[in-house]
């Protein structure tokens, strides 16, 4: 259990006991270039991907249900710069710290600077280049000269970010840690402040590079290595791991079908309220598979899947309320006989 940090007026306050979690990914119908994972006292979290449009929505949303974040880990290659952008306001905006632990380049970079305290891990590595509209024949001088004043505005020193500008869209300029220290980009580095937290640092990278793993086999279509690859992250807690065990299992990829340990693996996946295996499960209810059926448990689950914003749940949702609405609103054919025998 890693330490608590103290709250105030710098920060969100400590988490109460009962709302410690164990660490767990969460996946965002926006994009699935990119998720977030949560230490124990919802503290410290890690954003690992793409910046893609939606990625400042799932951050937002993401703090909304999780008020006790205090810094923001960033291991990105970059994307979008106006989603980063957005995503630098909501950072101010909730006084957080960042810090890279891996790499962090483009975007990401600039994303990295819009925190309070800004850390540096060991081995981890940062580059920055000009923004797109700088260059070619899209060039728009404003926006330039608005990318860089928000970085001076961070606190980067001005001859840092004409660093930046001077550096083309088409290269990378990885500064030195005398330049990043000199330019205030990096506070502090090997860690310091956040001793308290280089255990979960340590776990954590462990857990999204086993997630890396499964993605790829997933990808593949390698049931047999997803499934070796997901038991141990679905054993620590992981929502999706467990899901993906529950599909292998209740749809047989590589392996004999065993609806009754799918059942098991969709129910703990539920439990962290993770969509997709919400739905399936209230499936497996609705068709009495692996469990006994149920058909209101299964429009439970179903319902909140859809909630949660599952796009089969959704549909699934919709075309029950279809049927709801001709059973109990639409006179079927034969009691329309029914009505008008009686009156004759």
């Amino acid at each position: 259990m890693q330490k608590s940090v103290s709250g105030g007026v710098d920060g969100p306050p400590n988490p109460p006991a009962s709302q410690k979690a164990p660490i767990s990914t969460f996946r965002y119908p926006a994009d699935p270039n990119f998720y977030l994972l949560e230490s124990e006292d919802g503290a410290t979290a890690i954003y690992r991907g793409s910046i893609v449009h939606g990625s400042s929505r799932a951050l937002q949303r993401y703090l909304l249900q999780n008020p006790y974040l205090r810094r923001l880990g960033l291991h990105s290659g970059g994307g979008r710069q106006h989603e980063a952008e957005l995503m630098a306001s909501i950072i101010q905006e909730a006084n957080l710290d960042t810090f890279v632990y891996r790499e962090c380049c483009s975007s990401a970079s600039f994303l990295y600077c819009s925190g309070k305290k800004r850390v540096l891990h060991v081995n981890a590595k940062i580059s920055f280049h000009r923004i797109r509209g700088g260059e070619g024949p899209n060039f728009r001088p404003t926006s330039v000269v608005e990318h860089i004043n928000k970085l001076t505005a961070f606190g980067v020193s001005p001859e840092f970010s004409r660093n930046v500008y001077e550096t083309p869209n088409s290269s990378t300029w990885e500064p030195t840690r005398d330049e990043l220290h000199d330019g205030n980009v990096v506070h502090f580095f090997n860690g310091t402040p956040f001793d308290e937290d280089q255990l979960f640092i340590v776990k954590i990278v462990q857990s999204a590079d086993q997630l890396e793993h499964l993605a790829e086999f997933l990808s593949l279509h390698d049931w047999g290595k997803a499934y070796e690859a997901a038991i141990p992250l679905a054993n620590e807690g992981d929502a999706f791991a467990q899901f993906v065990l529950g599909h292998i299992l209740s749809n047989g990829n590589g392996m004999a079908r065993d609806p009754v340990s799918a059942a098991e693996w969709y129910s703990m996946a539920a439990s962290q309220d993770y969509p997709a295996a919400l739905n399936n499960l209230g499936i497996m209810y609705r068709n009495g598979n692996g469990v006994p059926k149920d058909e209101k448990r299964a429009v439970e689950l179903i319902s909140k899947a859809a909630a949660l914003g599952d796009p089969e749940a959704i549909g699934n949702e919709a075309r029950r309320r279809e049927r709801d609405r001709q059973v109990f609103e639409e006179p079927t054919f034969l009691s329309s006989l029914i009505s008008q025998f009686r009156k004759n």
